[in-house]
């Protein structure tokens, strides 16, 4: 009668870390395939050739304060290195399947 309820006791405490086992599980990691079809934003070079600026707006100046124009150079900054990184990874992921 003992042997009997300790063999239910241990094939319960088994059952049940198997249980916990399955239910602490994180499933398996996706991975997401590059999608070709993003696109970045266009900026204009502002400087021809020569190395004189070129004019955006004919006959027209837009005044903007310096720290507003410092955040544009850095976000055009920002977005041509994110371009850059992500050209690099598509050539080398996508380089097989194109």
């Amino acid at each position: 009668m003992r042997m009997r309820k300790k063999k239910h006791c241990i094939l319960v405490m088994i059952l049940l870390i198997l249980i916990t086992a399955l239910a602490c599980s994180t499933p398996p990691a996706k991975i997401e395939a590059v999608d070709p079809s993003l696109t970045f934003p266009y900026f204009p070079d502002p400087i021809d050739g020569e190395g004189k600026p070129i004019p955006i707006l004919t006959g027209q100046d837009v005044m903007v304060p310096l720290w507003y124009w410092k955040k544009i150079a850095e976000y055009v900054i920002e977005v041509e290195k994110t371009r850059e990184v992500y050209e690099a990874w598509r050539n080398i992921y996508c380089d097989g399947e194109n």
